[in-house]
């Protein structure tokens, strides 16, 4: 039924002896449907398993081990485990629930009542409550970064207030100034009308003198083009000048810089190669140092051992037998023996002395090439150094060299166009003589301009207030601007506070309802947990567990002997052991199981198992009718009695009881047999009734 033999730890063992290939078919009823198991193994390869359901609607229902074995333990709903416990109990195994360690005792008495699902349960809330609170701490943290933000509000709300009343002052200054500058302009309307007037005497003279101006306008401008001409091209004769000699000294210094990469190259290998002798020559002295100090534990260790041997004789002089073996041993024989051991502690002395002198220069040697060591890495890093600065002089020379003609074309070019500008520019300055002359003719004194200038400075005085009135209105239109923008500002972000706030309000509604539902799934993970329903469950399973045992008990005639489950209990450290421990009490005194005597043993365990048998057959329901009982390795007379008086008790709750026994005794208080018959070949079942 699940896949695993009863006794043997492979399937090959209950193989035939000479079969490669074992077939088992295990038809079952369950809750009222009819299922086939079918598992098939081919020797030492694999197992093949197939799970169906019977019947007109039936049909394959899993394929494969894993597959078969996960929809029985669905089916089912017990372990293995539990299966022998409570339903099938093996040859020497009805003390299999009693003897169990009390912890593994408690986990298979929980299976039987289903409490798996209450930790499927406890870690789902937990999960849901880690959940909940993380949620509850970033919905806190959030609010917290808000809160900072809604700090500043108290301040821009005063700073709104003071803000409007210097709008408000500045626009009232702003009135007085527009009505400073009405009466400024009015004042400077008639500088006006003088400076037109003026300006109509000025038309004829600036009529005559305007060609004059033209031409010197343009003859200046000209002349400036000419000039600037002259100096750029002057400029791009040096420049062509310069790049043509720099190029003329690279091309100079190229086989220099060749030579001095081809140098730095050598130097570079050459301080590679004497930072490879000094490495080799580190390790060297390393092996040297580890041999010795090898050895030298070797010799010391024979030293060590020619010593204790020395001391053993000198302890053991008067006596004329050997220390080790026992023999007799003459004066001459001991002597002997005295002065061998003396030369090898010697030469184990002078072994040592001369290892250690080999140890401290290989050492001395060792630190020595350290320093030359880092001297030379020092050094190749310099070499490398020079030798990548010499190959980038190299390269820039060469690509200086290849634009020599560019250069010298470039340089050609530009010293024609400065000569083109020299020309240009003389021709303007003369240009421009000219055109003074004739603009000084235009330039003679009109008494009428004299006339209405003397008049027009006397006017000046008072347009000048115009001037003052006009900055001080644009100063303060300007200042009333600035502050009209820095109070849109600060009503946006007074509305970006309300905002804030209902942001606020919201997460901290969020934050409450996570933190009320974190409490929720705390009290479902404390309920689903140890102390929890589970423990409510078992204490009352308990209860129910020992009036069956006492039941069972009394109808087997069992009298002195009563039985309490414990779930816990403290420790002398004071800490509460989680375990499912089984009191005996025997004449009013506890005993432990194991002192009870072999035909209690077996009535405790045979009530013991028609409880928890009890149990299965009320939490599964008619799906465990039924149950399989191997007799134990040996029985007295008052154990037989008592496993036939049970197995009657039993019979009055469970339908279906199977016994397999070898014992006549067991087998004649029963009416229906199946008897096991051999023979040369195979075995058969025959039905007595």
């Amino acid at each position: 039924l699940y896949g695993r033999p009863g006794r043997t730890r492979s399937m090959d063992d209950v193989m035939s002896h000479g079969a490669d290939v074992m077939r088992v078919v295990l038809e079952f009823a369950h809750n009222g449907r009819e299922w086939r198991v079918v598992r098939e193994r081919i020797r030492k390869k694999r197992t093949n398993a197939t799970l169906e359901l019977l019947g007109e609607d039936g049909g394959e229902v899993a394929r494969g081990v894993e597959a078969v074995d996960a929809a029985l333990s669905e089916l089912i709903g017990v372990s293995r485990e539990a299966f022998l416990t409570t339903t099938l109990l093996a040859q020497g195994d009805a003390s299999r629930f009693c003897e169990a360690d009390p912890a593994k005792r408690k986990e298979l008495f929980g299976e039987l009542l289903g409490l798996d699902r209450f930790v499927i349960l406890a870690e789902a809330s937990k999960t849901r409550r880690r959940e909940a609170e993380t949620a509850a701490e970033a919905a806190f943290l959030r609010g917290e970064e808000l809160e900072k933000e809604m700090a500043s509000r108290q301040n821009d709300l005063a700073e709104v207030k003071r803000v409007g009343e210097e709008l408000e002052k500045s626009r009232l200054l702003l009135e007085e100034a527009r009505s400073n500058l009405e009466h400024c302009q009015f004042e400077a309307n008639s500088l006006s009308r003088l400076e037109d007037e003026l300006k109509r005497v000025e038309a004829e003279a600036t009529e005559r003198i305007s060609r004059a101006r033209t031409r010197i306008g343009e003859s200046k401008k000209r002349l400036s083009t000419a000039e600037q001409a002259v100096v750029t091209n002057k400029r791009s004769v040096d420049v062509a000048k310069a790049l043509v000699a720099r190029i003329e000294i690279a091309q100079k210094s190229l086989a220099h810089l060749e030579t001095a990469v081809e140098r730095a190259e050598e130097e570079r290998e050459k301080r590679e190669a004497e930072l490879a002798d000094v490495l080799e020559a580190g390790r060297k002295a390393r092996y040297t140092m580890d041999y010795c100090e090898s050895e030298r534990q070797r010799v010391s260790k024979v030293l060590e051992e020619v010593k204790k041997r020395l001391q053993v004789i000198a302890d053991h002089g008067g006596t004329t037998e050997c220390y080790v073996c026992g023999q007799p041993v003459n004066g001459v024989e001991r002597d002997r023996l005295i002065a061998r051991l003396t030369h090898e502690r010697d030469e184990a002395l002078a072994s040592i002395a001369l290892l250690d002198k080999r140890y401290h220069n290989a050492n001395t040697s060792r630190n020595t090439l350290k320093t030359e060591h880092a001297h030379l890495k020092d050094l190749l890093a310099k070499a490398n150094k020079s030798s990548a600065d010499a190959r980038a002089a190299l390269v820039e020379a060469e690509s200086m060299s290849r634009g020599l003609e560019s250069a010298e074309s470039q340089l050609r070019d530009a010293s024609e166009a400065l000569q083109k500008a020299i020309i240009e520019r003389d021709e303007a300055k003369e240009a421009v003589s000219i055109a003074e002359r004739e603009l000084k003719q235009a330039s003679l004194p009109d008494p009428r301009k004299q006339a209405l200038t003397a008049e027009i400075e006397k006017t000046r005085v008072a347009a000048s207030h115009l001037i003052e009135a006009k900055k001080r209105y644009d100063h303060i239109e300007s200042m009333v601007t600035q502050l009209t923008i820095r109070m849109g500002a600060l009503e946006e972000r007074l509305h970006r506070y309300e905002q804030i706030q209902q942001k606020l309000d919201t997460i901290r509604t969020e934050e409450k309802e996570k933190r009320g539902e974190a409490n929720r799934f705390a009290v479902l993970e404390r309920a689903f947990g140890r102390d929890g329903v589970p423990l409510l469950i078992i204490e009352g399973a308990l209860a129910e567990l020992e009036m069956d045992i006492a039941d069972v008990l009394a109808r087997l005639a069992t009298s002195g002997l009563h039985v309490k489950m414990v779930t816990e209990k403290t420790n002398a450290s004071g800490s509460r052991s989680e375990a499912l421990d089984i009191i005996v009490e025997a004449d009013g005194e506890e005993r432990p199981f194991e002192l009870l005597s072999g035909g209690e043993k077996l009535r405790l365990s045979l009530a013991i198992s028609a409880a928890l048998a009890r149990l299965m057959a009320r939490r599964i329901g008619d799906g465990m009718d039924m149950l399989y009982f191997d007799e134990p390795s040996a029985l007295d007379a008052d154990g037989v009695r008592a496993l036939v008086d049970w197995l009657w008790a039993m019979h009055e709750e469970i339908s279906c009881i199977m016994v397999v026994t070898h014992l006549d005794e067991i087998a004649s208080a029963f009416d229906t047999k199946f008897v096991v018959e051999k023979s040369d070949d195979s075995s058969y079942l025959r039905l007595v009734c």
